[in-house]
């Protein structure tokens, strides 16, 4: 008889391992209240009386108490965070995907330099930023950080990253398994966060959460001296460091600067972020939404898109505002990185009645 395939065993017993775990989540404890606080409108007014099932794969783990919108963790991705004495999140290399739950709504995608006294008024906007429509989102997760090194690690088994873990820089911090992963193509991760169920936001989804709520360029503020405090950006001038005097050289850790208004740290600034469609870069206003995610229709682009500004772009009170588009190839870079979506699981649809 031929030997068992020991690691084709182990891989079967992991598999069923990770299936009792899924399921086990959709019978925990947490998920009634959560529903209930999720559905009831004054508690949690911006979730407008949304009616939620279980989701597969994720444990309800707090409503944040700055934003009010409740936090999940992806319980194969990882450990649950910690929170210090204040109750803030705290990230460790073991610490899972941690998805916040967005509330949708309908916003003014895009920017305009031309119009002061029009929506969107921004005068550093580009051209390709000048979508200028209503755009309907159904709510979503989106990831509370930048996807780390520790959790790609643990997703695929490898480590793509330009500045791995344990990498040091003359006197700088060294670089950790909390900090983003990076230099992962387009394709990989979307390949990579399909087999999690997970996948990138689309520009729509990006943009609205790092607006969260407001038209301000920056998300919270216009002004980019107070918005650099929340942001891992490149200096004005790369020849002296001084003029941003921060600790991090390269990226920093996903969550070492303050979270916007939704919780969300990092949308702007430390890494670009890989969206979901192609660069689209004429007839922006008469581009049609998908209804619901807000995607955008495939095009003859051969650019993908990314956003949010990072630790290397020059410029950055250019390259880090809420509507800031780069296009780039789908090839990895050392300041790209991920920061992964999710849809809601639908509500399974009632068996007829029996006759």
């Amino acid at each position: 008889l031929a030997a068992p395939d020991l690691g084709s065993l182990a891989r079967a017993r992991a598999r069923l391992a990770s299936a009792q775990t899924l399921d086990r989540t959709l019978q925990n404890s947490r998920w009634g209240p959560t529903l209930q606080s999720i559905a009831d409108s004054e508690l949690c007014p911006a979730y407008d009386g949304l009616e939620l099932e279980p989701q597969l794969g994720l444990l309800p783990l707090r409503r944040d108490p700055d934003s009010g919108l409740w936090e999940f963790l992806l319980v194969l991705s990882g450990e649950a965070p910690t929170y210090n004495a204040a109750g803030v999140t705290q990230v460790r290399p073991e610490t899972g995907i941690i998805l916040v739950l967005l509330p949708g709504g309908s916003f003014l995608m895009g920017a305009q330099r031309t119009r002061p006294d029009q929506p969107n008024f921004d005068d550093r906007a580009f051209d390709p930023e000048r979508f200028l429509q209503e755009v309907t989102l159904d709510p979503y997760f989106l990831s509370k950080y930048e996807l780390t090194q520790g959790q790609w690690l643990r997703l695929s088994g490898n480590l793509r990253a330009t500045y791995q873990a344990g990498f040091r820089l003359n006197d700088k911090p060294r670089i950790s398994y909390a900090h983003p992963v990076e230099t992962v193509s387009h394709d990989e991760g979307s390949v990579m966060l399909g087999l999690w169920n997970l996948g990138y936001p689309t520009e729509a989804q990006h943009e609205f959460a790092a607006r969260a709520g407001t038209s301000l360029r920056y998300g919270d503020t216009d002004d980019f001296s107070l918005a650099r405090l929340s942001m891992n950006v490149s200096a004005p001038d790369p020849r002296d460091r001084s003029s941003f005097p921060d600790a991090f050289e390269f990226s920093s850790p996903v969550d070492a600067f303050p979270p916007n208004i939704y919780g969300l740290h990092g949308l702007l600034g430390n890494v670009r972020e890989w969206c979901l469609e192609w660069y689209a870069a004429s007839d922006l206003d008469s581009l049609t939404f998908r209804a619901g995610t807000g995607e955008l229709p495939q095009t003859n682009a051969v650019f993908r898109t990314t956003r949010g500004g990072s630790f290397a772009l020059r410029f950055p009170e250019l390259y880090s505002r809420v509507s800031t588009r780069v296009s780039t190839t789908g090839n990895g870079e050392a300041d790209i990185g991920i920061r992964p979506s999710r849809a809601i699981d639908p509500r399974p649809t009632p068996a007829p009645a029996a006759e």
